[in-house]
């Protein structure tokens, strides 16, 4: 089973992937873990990875897609895998689409998990993720920007399901034309 998890920080993401990995014998994949795993092995994009990182940067796309290619074509993730987290935004959902074709291993679920914003907010402030002098307006910005993100990501799926519902449709309408010809 190959599934995707989407949604903000503290929604629980972590523990319902344990619960769906153990079912499935599937690794769980989390970005975090990928970058500390292609920085530890010390790959090209994994040291890459480790100067934004460093620096207190986000990790650009580019190579954070090169890491999730590295990460999916080990041999644990031939039987399926959860990736928790990512993507995360369009060209991240796209370039996973392409990953997945080139290495067979196509999405077979896409889940969103959504939790109350002031839930994930308090809860956010209490484990202490960020720690600046307004740390909820900081937190509700990022919050708000990640679940903007990860709404136009699923809405991306959405749609993309949609056209193949629609081409499948088609196709069955010529399967029965054809039954009369």
């Amino acid at each position: 089973m190959n599934i995707i998890f989407l949604g903000p920080p503290g929604v629980g993401k972590g523990t319902q992937a344990a619960h769906v990995v153990s079912k499935f014998n599937i690794p769980h994949i989390s970005t975090g873990d990928m970058f500390r795993a292609a920085i530890k092995e010390g790959t090209e994009y994994g040291l890459e990875a480790k100067k934004y990182m460093e620096a207190g940067k986000l990790v650009p796309d580019e190579v954070t897609i090169n890491i999730v290619r590295e990460r999916l074509g080990k041999d644990d993730c031939k039987k399926g895998y959860l990736l928790d987290g990512f993507p995360r935004t369009i060209p991240q959902a796209e370039a996973l689409d392409k990953i997945c074709e080139e290495l067979n291993l196509p999405i077979q679920k896409v889940i969103n998990l959504t939790a109350d914003k002031e839930l994930l907010l308090r809860e956010s402030l209490e484990e202490e993720y960020v720690v600046i002098v307004d740390q909820s307006i900081i937190l509700k910005h990022y919050v708000q920007k990640l679940k903007v993100n990860v709404t136009i990501v699923v809405e991306n799926y959405i749609k993309e399901l949609m056209t193949q519902l629609k081409k499948l449709k088609l196709d069955l309408k010529y399967m029965k034309v054809k039954q009369h010809l």
